[in-house]
């Protein structure tokens, strides 16, 4: 078993009187690696990114954060097929400084806020193999001032994809960050979007699939008394694919998918406001049992799910909720489902 944790430095605090800016956070990087000869080997790495700065008030701008990809730089392998391995990778980006504080007010720009991109692929021979993937973005900075607008959050991308002759696993999950806060008449900032991707093929044994994807909802505005942040733009996308090739064999595959909450008058939840939700998921076996489901909630709600048994048992659930896995809307939303349920042609669908 092995562990990583890489961490990039903060930027610097700026202050009025000097005219300064903060500073920009600092990147990461690294590897872990873990190898057995006949039992388990575990690999984790934890990667974060540095926030940028912030400034106490004047005109100066904050820090940005550092964005963050890794991309198969955590890794377990085992030099016997009855062995097991599990790896699991975390990028996180830095978010961007805030710009003024309390009664220091703030006019300045707000840096970027730091993206998130965490990817892991392996292709082994083994009795049970599985990768967790996650990728979260950092957050908007907030801003203090009688006008203006909060820092944007970043976007994420998770994925992750296994084939393995024994047992294959995959978990990918994804959120975008979230809008910075804004005071004394300021806006709240602008939620980013997330996108997640499992992938899990078994030639021998049983595959599962999960992914999770959700959007960075906007940021609050507080003593100004407008609307708050929107999400229009902070999507999610969901997407899992779990194949068991062998006569017989289980295969699952799980999509959830959350757009980001935009607000409106008094930061209450709006549709209107808030970001698509896609979900996707696909499970297919060889005269095996095939389980597929998939759940949406957004501004717009997409859940797709498809399960092909050629012979065996088939079960597909496709739901677009309001208010199950996020907060009450004020508006309406529209929804869209979508269920293929296939046996060798003998197929019955219920919605």
């Amino acid at each position: 078993s092995m562990e990583g944790y890489a961490f990039g430095g903060d930027g610097g605090l700026a202050f009025d009187e000097v005219g300064g800016s903060g500073g920009n956070g600092g990147g990461v990087g690294g590897s872990i690696s873990a190898t057995t000869n006949d039992g388990l080997a575990r690999a984790y790495g934890y990667f974060q990114a540095g926030s940028g700065g912030d400034v106490i008030g004047g005109a100066g701008n904050s820090g940005n954060g550092a964005s963050v990809e890794v991309l198969n730089q955590v890794s377990a392998h085992s030099t016997s097929v009855s062995g097991s391995t599990f790896a699991e990778q975390y990028a996180a980006g830095g978010s961007s400084g805030d710009v003024g504080y309390q009664d220091d007010l703030g006019s300045g720009n707000i840096g970027a806020a730091g993206s998130a991109t965490s990817t892991l692929s392996a292709d082994n021979d083994n009795s049970d193999s599985t990768l967790w993937s996650y990728a979260y973005a950092g957050e908007g900075g907030n801003r203090n001032d009688t006008s203006g607008v909060a820092g944007k959050g970043a976007d994420a991308t998770a994925s992750a994809m296994i084939s393995n002759t024994g047992d294959a696993s995959s978990l990918a999950s994804a959120g975008g960050g979230y809008g910075g806060e804004g005071q004394s008449g300021a806006t709240g900032g602008q939620g980013a979007s997330g996108t997640a991707n499992a992938t899990s093929i078994s030639s021998k044994a049983d595959s599962y699939a999960d992914a999770y994807a959700y959007g960075g909802d906007g940021g609050q505005t507080v003593d100004g008394g407008g609307a708050g942040g929107s999400a229009l733009e902070a999507s999610a996308n969901a997407t899992s694919s779990a194949t068991a090739a062998q006569v017989g064999q289980y295969a699952e595959a799980y999509s959830e998918s959350v757009g980001g909450f935009g607000l409106g008058l008094e930061n209450r939840y709006l549709s209107s406001r808030s970001g698509i939700a896609v979900a996707e998921s696909t499970a297919t076996t060889n005269q095996g049992d095939a389980f597929a489901t998939s759940t949406a909630e957004g501004r717009q709600a997409i859940a797709r799910a498809t399960g092909d048994g050629i012979t065996g048992t088939v079960t597909a659930t496709a739901e677009t909720v309001r208010g199950t896995l996020g907060i009450d809307n004020d508006d309406p939303v529209q929804i869209q489902s979508q269920i293929t349920s296939d046996v060798r042609g003998l197929t019955t669908v219920e919605t």
